[in-house]
């Protein structure tokens, strides 16, 4: 993941900040390898508060933060084009752009994500997830930019200032619609969400912390 960003990523500056968890199968051989690369541009910090909250620990990464943008990233993907961070944050150039996510694809090139619609599968859901990157013709809109309802946090940038007018992501979604809660209140204050097949990311699904609806998170789901 990391070295995908560090050789592909052009034309842009930016920081790393990641955040360890003892949740997330953070071996001594990991932490090894982060002790190793931490550098003025790669910062490690440690958030080992329980229960397991990706909300608040979104937001005390972006506490450390000193930049004007954060970019949210899942710790299983890969970046698949050098001007995936460029091309979201050129978003902000047009007026009332609130949050930009990125095109997530499978690693067999279907896709994951191309924004987020209220109503599916009873709450929310992917309406394109499944379908062929290449589906042309079935999926017209899925090669051009357009405004959606929210994107998934697995990539997702927007502006530290509204994130930080906002109050961040709420900690009552711990695990899931954290994004889409922090989507809604940006489309409320005015703003557009965004969605660029121009960013393309492959996007391991939930490595980290399990299937979404596996047992031990199925109690989880259902109260958020």
């Amino acid at each position: 993941f990391l070295t995908s960003i560090q050789n592909k990523t052009l034309h842009i500056n930016y920081d790393i900040i990641i955040v360890t968890h003892s949740s997330n199968f953070v071996n001594q051989d990991k932490l090894n390898y982060f002790n190793n690369i931490s550098s003025s541009s790669i910062r490690v910090i440690k958030h080992d508060i329980f229960p397991f909250n990706y909300s608040s620990i979104v937001n005390f990464a972006v506490s450390f933060s000193t930049a004007s943008y954060v970019c949210l990233l899942n710790d299983d993907m890969e970046i698949l084009n050098g001007n995936w961070l460029s091309e979201l944050l050129r978003w902000f150039t047009v007026k009332d752009t609130g949050v930009v996510g990125s095109l997530l694809l499978y690693p067999d090139y279907k896709i994951q994500h191309a924004g987020i619609s209220l109503g599916l599968n009873q709450i929310c859901d992917h309406p394109d997830k499944g379908f062929s990157r290449f589906s042309k013709k079935d999926l017209p809109h899925i090669n051009h930019p357009r405004s959606v309802t929210a994107v998934t946090g697995a990539c997702l940038l927007i502006k530290k200032e509204t994130f930080l007018e906002l109050g961040g992501m709420n900690p009552l979604f711990a695990e899931a619609f954290n994004d889409v809660d922090l989507c809604l209140r940006v489309r409320k204050k005015g703003y557009n969400i965004i969605c660029t097949p121009h960013s393309s990311i492959l996007h391991y699904e939930s490595i980290s912390i399990g299937e979404p609806l596996s047992d031990s998170r199925r109690s989880t789901f259902r109260k958020e």
